[in-house]
């Protein structure tokens, strides 16, 4: 799956970049300089399935709703939290998606979908934070598919 670094610069120089978060990604190089890489207005999300599966009684007044999350098909929201449908359309080249992480187990199916495609994430694991723990920037991309 690991390409050289080269070739994957070679690809993907000039690369369509679509921000399938709902927030922009503001990258930090490693000498300190900030790029913004704004949202799209449209977000990628895997289909959420909920089932109750019980109660805790936490005080006498609360008792807690506790459900079970799995998670199936991606799908697209535009601005407004409406699914909507997402196509490649007529472009040429390559396209980058950048994806939340949870999107992650679905990424081969997007990069099949979009292809060529390149699918990322930002690498939160290493993230700058700010003095409360937000994110300020990422210094990296985690390699979730290539289509």
């Amino acid at each position: 799956m690991r390409r050289e670094a080269q070739e994957l610069k070679r690809l993907f120089l000039g690369a369509k970049v679509l921000n399938l978060t709902p927030h922009a990604i503001v990258y930090v190089d490693s000498e300190g300089k900030e790029y913004q890489i704004p949202p799209s207005g449209i977000v990628a999300r895997l289909k959420p399935q909920t089932e109750e599966i019980g109660l805790v009684k936490i005080s006498e007044d609360v008792t807690l709703p506790l459900i079970a999350v799995s998670y199936g098909d991606v799908i697209f929201l535009d601005s407004e939290g409406k699914q909507i449908d997402l196509t490649r359309g007529d472009e040429e080249g390559y396209l980058v998606l950048i994806v939340p992480q949870l999107v992650a187990p679905k990424a081969k199916e997007l990069a099949e979908m979009f292809s060529p495609s390149l699918v990322i994430a930002p690498n939160t694991n290493d993230a700058i934070r700010d003095d409360s723990g937000r994110i300020k920037g990422v210094k990296s991309f985690i390699l979730l598919a290539e289509g």
